[in-house]
């Protein structure tokens, strides 16, 4: 991925920009930069890519909300739509909140927006969407006020409220024409395959937002059945088995053997998660059980996160985690950076971006400073703001260590700031007062 870009989002008023390219100005780590490649006019042009970048913020700053939104555009551009009457389609429930703490907001478009490269070729993929409010429900009226695509540099399609522009041909929303109907609520993208029109650009961007951008933005939700769109030969148990087995023997997380076993349900297979314990004594050398029952979040987050990470190594995936170490060591989250900056093992050209609370394994990674993005919410306005370490001058942070002090001195801001003993204070208070009223009528009756 180059860059993701939103505006008026939750709780993003402003344009927010993650870059995802090496800021030419830092020469620091440049080794291990990633290089992809595409053609602009028959000529070949190189974007130099991070391996990793990690996301800081406090609780509640926002950093939630860049991953939701990546995963609000994936639902979008996989379904072909912003809406479905059916409650059970993910469509039906997308998140699709403007900025949250201004009412003008609410009548003004959102806007999402990525980069990328994959097959040699640079795409450029950008959409707004309204939400007119009826009684205060969000998912009432939605439609589609601008799309736009760009293929290495050049604009293929634009999009606005009542036309598309494409191939130097104009369609009208709403209106049929060639057995072609688009839609407020559907986008230009999808309408192409609906009517078999196939090109391969268009399918070049549904496979990698399909199987090549991969984002978890629930890890809190451990899942122990198999989900999530992976390629057919990642599907194979067999396999996700072996691997799922060298990374847990690599991660020191016990003597258990942690497997997938397919079960055979009313509703068909599915795959689940499963814990075998060798027991001295037992009568059948041991037992298995739903891994759910016996292991830790952070045996279950990793078997959950294995194949997208090797994967991502070996196809070049980007893979985007919220709260990454959340339930697991910093050690562990060391070892894993280490391999996307290994030539040798991410052959792939695969990237990771994530969010985090924590910096303590800064120290023991190759970063740079265009690596390290902030998040921090305004007071007045509650709307938060997006910017990079590269943004502050060289002399603050000469060093891995001095980054953690400034950070955690809140030199670069993203700390949250509260009184939390005052507040604790007021809430004991309230529970006094409310058992004296309890004792009080308690001791009438």
């Amino acid at each position: 991925m180059l860059y993701f870009n939103i505006q008026n989002f939750r709780v993003f008023n402003d344009e927010t920009f993650l870059d995802l390219r090496a800021n030419k100005r830092k020469t620091k780590f440049s080794e291990n930069l990633m290089i992809q490649e595409y053609k602009r006019k028959k000529k070949s042009i190189s974007e130099k890519i991070l391996p990793y970048s990690v996301i800081y913020g406090g609780n509640a700053s926002g950093k939630t909300s860049i991953i939701k939104a990546m995963a609000l555009l994936k639902n979008i551009v996989l379904d072909g739509r912003i809406f479905s009457d059916n409650p059970q389609e993910i469509l039906h429930s997308l998140e699709l909140f403007p900025f949250l703490h201004e009412y003008n907001k609410y009548i003004e478009p959102m806007k999402l927006s990525i980069g990328f490269i994959t097959n040699n070729k640079k795409y450029e993929f950008s959409l707004k969407i309204k939400c007119s409010l009826r009684n205060d429900y969000f998912y009432a009226d939605r439609e589609i006020v601008e799309e736009q695509l760009f293929i290495n540099d050049e604009e293929i399609y634009y999009r606005d409220e009542n036309s598309v522009l494409f191939d130097n041909k104009k369609w009208i929303i709403g209106q049929e024409e060639e057995n072609e109907h688009i839609t407020k609520e559907e986008l230009f993208l999808y309408s192409q395959f609906k009517i078999g029109k196939y090109n391969p650009d268009f399918q070049n961007i549904l496979n990698w937002f399909r199987f090549r951008f991969i984002v978890v933005d629930d890890i809190s939700n451990l899942r122990t059945t198999i989900e999530g769109n992976l390629p057919p030969y990642l599907k194979s148990i067999d396999l996700r088995n072996q691997i799922i087995d060298i990374v847990t023997n690599l991660s020191d997380f016990g003597p258990q053997d942690i497997f997938y076993r397919v079960n055979s349900t009313e509703s068909g297979n599915n795959a689940e998660m499963r814990a075998h314990y060798n027991i001295n004594g037992h009568p059948k050398q041991g037992f298995d059980t739903p891994a759910i029952n016996t292991e830790s979040t952070g045996t279950i987050k990793l078997v959950n996160l294995a194949m997208f990470l090797v994967d991502s190594l070996l196809s070049g995936n980007t893979v985007v985690i919220d709260e990454f170490d959340s339930s697991l060591h910093f050690a562990l989250i060391k070892e894993i950076l280490n391999l996307y900056v290994n030539n040798e093992i991410n052959t792939g050209k695969g990237q990771i971006v994530f969010t985090s609370h924590n910096p303590i394994f800064i120290p023991l990674v190759k970063i740079r400073r265009d690596q390290i993005y902030f998040i921090e919410k305004n007071q007045d306005n509650y709307s938060s703001s997006l910017y990079s370490l590269s943004d502050f001058p060289a002399e603050d942070v000469r060093t891995s260590e001095a980054f953690i002090k400034n950070y955690l001195d809140g030199k670069y801001g993203a700390l949250p700031s509260f009184d939390f003993e005052t507040e604790i204070k007021k809430a004991l208070n309230l529970l006094k007062r409310v058992n004296v009223n309890v004792q009080k009528i308690a001791n009438k009756t």
